[in-house]
């Protein structure tokens, strides 16, 4: 008897289960997303530009931020090399040899992308 309400207890939650279950609809992408968008093609997605484009800048202020960013990239890129020099001191020459052989598979692999890249845009 134990077995039989069970089985039917089982049966019953896993019909409900089954019913309780909604076929997920694939919502369609918001238009300003899909497609060709208003972002350069081959730049990344920069949140915090946009935001400022709806902020309505002056020129003064453009220029400042202009300069603002040109100065952390210059910092970014200083403090990149310091700790690229630093990773590399804690390497053996035959890793340095290997790092360095690693890269310039990496820029060979870029570098034939982008050849393929242009040959279909033509």
């Amino acid at each position: 008897m134990k077995n039989i309400l069970t089985l039917a207890f089982v049966a019953f939650s896993m019909t409900a289960f089954a019913q309780q279950q909604e076929v997920k609809v694939q919502q369609p992408v918001k238009k300003e997303f899909s497609g060709k968008h208003q972002f350069k093609k081959g730049k990344r997605f920069h949140k915090g530009e946009f935001m400022l484009k709806e902020l309505d800048l002056t020129e003064t202020q453009k220029l400042q931020m202009k300069e603002m960013k040109s100065k952390q990239r210059l910092e970014i890129s200083k403090l990149r090399k310091q700790h690229q020099g630093e990773f590399q001191s804690i390497l053996t020459k035959e890793q340095v040899q290997k790092l360095d052989q690693m890269k310039l598979e990496k820029q060979q692999k870029r570098a034939a992308f982008k050849s393929h890249v242009q040959q279909q845009k033509q």
